[in-house]
């Protein structure tokens, strides 16, 4: 039972952990760009053909997944930091964060919803 309580302590969030979360989402959102930037620039003349091949791929597809869960994770920590920092109303703080969730999550669902429709 100590054993399982030290290795819950060590998994628990922290900053460090937000820090490198929030680093890693924009890498991995700096890569998408470039992705993006690199199929638009090696295109000559873009038709609405060439651009729903494009995202009819499976790796776009997984890669736009990706990049949608990375920049809503970025986003919810940075919002998250926001509120921690102006909000100083408990009721108030906790209200925005789960209409700040409930927006998110609605934006991940018409995002995916859009990405697989495709």
């Amino acid at each position: 039972m100590r054993n399982i309580l030290i290795t819950l302590k060590k998994l628990k969030w922290n900053a460090t952990y937000e820090w490198l979360t929030v680093r890693c989402s924009a890498v991995l959102i700096l890569i998408y760009i470039i992705y993006l930037l690199w199929f638009f620039s090696s295109v000559d003349f873009l038709t609405y053909e060439l651009w729903r091949a494009f995202f009819s791929k499976k790796l776009t597809k997984t890669f736009n997944f990706f990049a949608l869960f990375a920049l809503l994770i970025h986003s919810w920590i940075g919002i998250s930091h926001i509120l921690v920092d102006y909000v100083k109303n408990s009721i108030l703080y906790g209200t925005l964060r789960l209409i700040t969730l409930i927006i998110f999550f609605m934006y991940f669902l018409c995002g995916m919803n859009l990405i697989w429709s495709i």
